[in-house]
């Protein structure tokens, strides 16, 4: 308000209390001439339930555990068979032996309950065969969880 002389101020306070998140906030403004306003305001709200995104358990696989040997030019793939007993977020890349990713096996996805399966045929994103006789991991991730299972393409 034009010649509203003096400075507004003001505070609040915030607290949950169960799923609901209470509020209180107060301010002082000046009107000038005719006066100051107190003001005072209440809020309340509903906090909405989270939806909790079970993860799968996911199976420990020890070290010096030997990789898994396919023969992708006979048609073999290497899988591996995943059973989800809850909602969960899943992926599954290709890693070569230094760890970068050479591909999508599972492209990253909210899966229901179920089996399902990660596949690979030996072929890399560009339809070239992977290196044979070479240890590749298959990086496989579910909510907090990874694991790797290391395979080795062969050629016969």
């Amino acid at each position: 308000m034009p010649g509203a002389p003096g400075v507004s101020a003001g505070l609040g306070f915030r607290w949950l209390v169960g799923r609901v998140p209470w509020g209180m906030d107060y301010a002082f403004v000046p009107w000038g001439v005719f006066g100051g306003e107190h003001a005072v305001s209440l809020t309340f709200g509903i906090v909405p339930r989270s939806k909790k995104v079970e993860t799968l358990p996911a199976p420990v696989i020890a070290m010096g555990v030997p990789p898994e040997v396919f023969y992708p030019l006979k048609g073999e793939r290497v899988r591996y068979g995943l059973k989800v007993e809850a909602r969960a977020e899943v992926s599954a890349l290709l890693l070569d032996e230094g760890g970068l990713a050479l591909a999508t096996l599972f492209e990253k996805q909210i899966v229901e309950p179920g089996d399902h399966e990660v596949v690979w045929d030996g072929r890399l994103p560009n339809g070239e065969w992977a290196d044979f006789d070479r240890t590749y991991r298959i990086l496989i991730q579910s909510g907090g969880q990874t694991w790797y299972k290391d395979v080795i393409p062969k050629r016969e």
